[in-house]
């Protein structure tokens, strides 16, 4: 069965947490007004029982972007329900610094200062507020990683299920800590559902501890495989040196379960290149479009 594609209709916006169903029920309900469920449906086109789940919070993911555009242009002009406040309550922030009202500037764009001084001073502290809590350089670097990839996901198509903040611990031997993972059906094919992603920047030195940190996952995996457990890993690096030193010492290997480098660049939220160790089976493969195409 061929998966749905999934059509970003918002390229400036990112998604950065579940949707809040119990906001969406309400900004729905003000945005029918005094109007029937019946007739509120019609007037956003869509069915009576679209607009009944989100209001009776019966939806087990988020709306789609085409219902939002459809209740923000039907929504009552005395609701004070927008498009803005309906992304926000569907998980998703507006990434693009801009001083039109309703903007909003998230710690990613401080930390990398992708916002100027035109911003709005009371968005600069709302971000800068919440930007408290990516202290260093190494936790904003995660974090610019896991929307990118989380981004590119959804944009390809796939599901997407982020698995918290918290430290994501290897089965059984519990030696490894991920910064980051993902639920995902992108590589359903070959049986992985989970995606953990451990992040070397940079900044911290050449190639410092990027191919250690892989060898010492061989070492692991020979103990206890994450393809048994439907794991994949992936170290990610933001410069292109550190991924080609990783494909010179990897392309020759022919290893039993999935891992690989991915050079991302965070500030344009963007996937550069995956290097997929090759496989013994020959199963290795990008999912996303990138220069390697494996």
């Amino acid at each position: 069965m061929g998966r749905k594609k999934i059509t970003n209709l918002f390229p400036d916006y990112i998604r950065t947490g579940n949707a809040d169903h119990a906001e969406l029920s309400h900004l729905v309900l003000l945005a029918k007004g005094g109007r029937s469920m019946n007739d509120f449906a019609k007037d956003c086109e869509v069915n009576t029982s679209t607009i009944s789940r989100i209001i009776n919070m019966k939806n087990a993911t988020a709306c789609s972007d085409e219902v939002l555009i459809s209740i923000s242009k039907a929504a009552d002009p005395s609701s004070g329900v927008t498009l803005d406040k309906l992304l926000a309550a569907n998980g998703m922030v507006k990434m693009v610094p801009t001083t039109e009202e309703g903007a909003v500037v998230s710690p990613i764009q401080i930390t990398y200062s992708v916002a100027d001084d035109k911003t709005p001073k009371r968005f600069l502290e709302y971000a800068s507020a919440l930007g408290d809590t990516f202290k260093s350089m190494e936790t904003r670097y995660a974090e610019g990683s896991r929307e990118t990839l989380q981004n590119a996901l959804l944009l390809a198509g796939y599901s997407v299920e982020l698995l918290g903040h918290e430290k994501i611990i290897w089965p059984r031997n519990k030696q490894f800590y991920a910064d980051f993972a993902i639920w995902t059906n992108a590589l359903q094919d070959e049986g992985i559902d989970m995606w953990l992603f451990d992040c070397k920047s940079y900044t911290t030195g050449i190639g410092r501890g990027t191919i250690s940190s892989m060898n010492r996952l061989f070492g692991m995996a020979y103990l206890d495989s994450p393809r048994e457990h439907g794991i994949k890993v992936s170290i990610v690096v933001n410069h292109s040196l550190m991924i080609e030193q990783a494909r010179e010492c990897f392309a020759g290997y022919k290893i039993r379960d999935f891992f690989s480098f991915i050079l991302v660049d965070p500030l344009e939220r963007k996937v550069l290149d995956e290097f997929c160790i090759p496989r013994i089976d020959g199963t290795e493969k990008s999912v996303f479009k990138t220069k390697d195409r494996r």
